[in-house]
């Protein structure tokens, strides 16, 4: 408030120091209606009559409900030569005014003393009422009115929407569904719960059904319900009340095949395959085998596996498995079956023959090349028969792979002294993938596969076989006594050994003899 507060109220009270009751007026408020939530009225207060004039006033307001109505502003009338009123828009209103002019003479009738402009909220009702006034005459007598009126109506549509939901949660854990339970606001007006998922509205659950289930999910996915209440009058409760839950996650299952397996080289020595990924979203890696050998494991976007190292003119086979993150397997194979390309006409390698004993004769295709242990130049490229023959000695015949522009280094081969036929001894034929490796019998060294092995005694027999980069492969076989037991083919396994590669190690001597401008012989 300002000076003309603190002016006013001494002038209010130097005038009633000697003062004497003044009855018999009557202090109205005017009553108001209004329609509408948001409109506005002007309320009046009028003194029917004061016989001894009018010095001033100090009156303090408050509304008895607050709820319905708010006083938003006041006015004095034009003989308040000062004048002053608390802050608004409020519920409460204090209200100063002093005729220092004299203009409120005796026995003036309907003397107005403020006018209020007063906002409605909400439908009801309230009334104005006087918390304490204290009104004086000409004379400073205290004028005791009574006091009539004041009730203000609001018939507007109810603009209050409900309180929220409480106690929102999920009670089950499913793949496919969720439910949700809460508490109904108390509003006695509220209706509905408007439910939504994911922020799409899904339906309204009547008052009193307290819960809502959601249905056709997808497993291990996170949703969240959206709530609003909703009041018979149709006002919206504009909060959210959400929660959000997961549905129980899915059974682990294997990945999709891979799909467009093929391969996209032609060369002498290695094949490279190409395939596309399932798009499964549990896929992790593909299992690799090539010709039934376990290689490696392709991680998922890669999509391509190359083998080196192979033979010219040779089909292999690639086949594979797919793998989930979990580690199940897709047992359905996908192969691909592929040709490395011939060697060109007119290559030629270099092999070093190595025998015990030595000076055995060296056939290469049935012409002789020389006497072990020795190296053979100028050897065409590709697939070859060597023949390894001495007197007293039975004859060895192996297929070996001759690599173009190279030197290949045979494994030792020992032969195997002639003997008279006994129907103690029988024959084996023993073949491997890979080939090379090296034929124990019964723990006595006895060549190399691929070959037929004579002399083994009759009777049962333990075979191994060992090649470097491979686990060892042991069987029991029964020899037949005079005859020929032809065993079915061997499939070694690599180990996690995989640095060795058959022929490429040779002695340095000999190589550098060969090829002596080598980096490696430098020196």
């Amino acid at each position: 408030m300002n000076h003309d507060y603190n002016t006013v109220c001494l002038l209010i009270i130097l005038l009633g120091i000697i003062a004497f009751p003044v009855m018999g007026t009557t202090l109205t408020i005017d009553n108001a209606t209004l329609d509408n939530v948001g409109d506005t009225t002007q309320v009046g207060l009028h003194l029917d009559l004061v016989p001894q004039g009018l010095t001033g006033y100090a009156l303090s307001m408050s509304l008895e409900n607050p709820g319905p109505a708010e006083i938003i502003s006041v006015s004095f009338p034009s003989w308040a030569t000062l004048s002053d009123n608390s802050t608004l828009p409020s519920d409460t209103l204090i209200i100063l005014a002093a005729d220092l002019g004299s203009q409120i003479g005796n026995d003036t009738p309907n003397v107005p003393v403020a006018n209020m402009t007063i906002r409605a909220d909400a439908p009801g009702t309230t009334r104005i009422i006087f918390d304490s006034y204290e009104i004086n005459d000409e004379d400073g007598n205290p004028v005791i009115p009574v006091i009539e009126g004041g009730y203000i109506t609001v018939t507007g549509p109810d603009m209050t929407p409900p309180a929220g939901v409480t106690g929102l949660h999920n009670t089950t854990y499913q793949q496919d569904l969720i439910t949700w339970v809460w508490s109904d606001p108390p509003d006695s007006d509220f209706s509905k719960v408007m439910v939504f998922l994911d922020g799409v509205f899904q339906t309204n659950v009547t008052k009193g059904a307290e819960s809502y289930t959601a249905g056709s999910l997808l497993a291990g996915t996170q949703h969240t319900i959206g709530t609003r209440t909703v009041d018979s009058a149709d006002n919206s409760n504009a909060t959210w009340v959400n929660q959000t839950a997961m549905t129980a996650p899915a059974q682990p299952v294997a990945p999709d095949s891979i799909t467009s397996l093929a391969n996209t080289t032609y060369q002498q020595n290695l094949i490279t395959w190409n395939w596309t990924d399932p798009t499964s979203a549990e896929f992790d890696h593909v299992m690799v085998f090539l010709d039934g050998v376990f290689q490696t494991n392709v991680t998922g976007g890669s999509q391509t596996f190359t083998a080196s190292g192979l033979r010219p003119s040779t089909a292999y086979t690639i086949s594979t498995h797919t793998v989930g993150a979990t580690g199940l397997i897709n047992g359905t194979w996908v192969n691909n079956s592929a040709w490395t390309a011939p060697v060109a006409s007119g290559q030629k390698g270099v092999l070093y023959v190595h025998s015990i004993p030595r000076n055995a004769i060296i056939s290469i295709d049935g012409t002789e090349r020389g006497r072990t242990n020795q190296l053979v130049t100028d050897v065409p490229a590709g697939t070859r028969t060597l023949t390894l023959t001495k007197p007293g000695y039975q004859t060895e015949t192996i297929v070996i792979d001759v690599p173009p522009g190279t030197v290949k280094a045979l494994r030792r081969i020992t032969l195997q002294p002639l003997s008279s036929p006994s129907v103690n001894t029988g024959t084996l034929w023993v073949y491997s993938v890979p080939r090379n490796a090296i034929i124990s019998i019964d723990g006595t060294e006895r060549g190399h596969t691929t070959k037929v092995v004579t002399d083994v005694p009759a009777g049962t027999r333990t075979l191994t076989l060992t090649k470097p980069g491979y686990d060892q492969y042991t069987l029991t076989v029964s020899v037949p006594a005079g005859g020929i037991k032809v065993l079915t083919p061997i499939t070694l396994t690599k180990s996690g050994d995989r640095g060795y590669v058959q022929g490429d190690h040779i002695d340095t001597e000999i190589y550098c003899r060969l090829y002596p401008d080598s980096p490696q012989c430098a020196g």
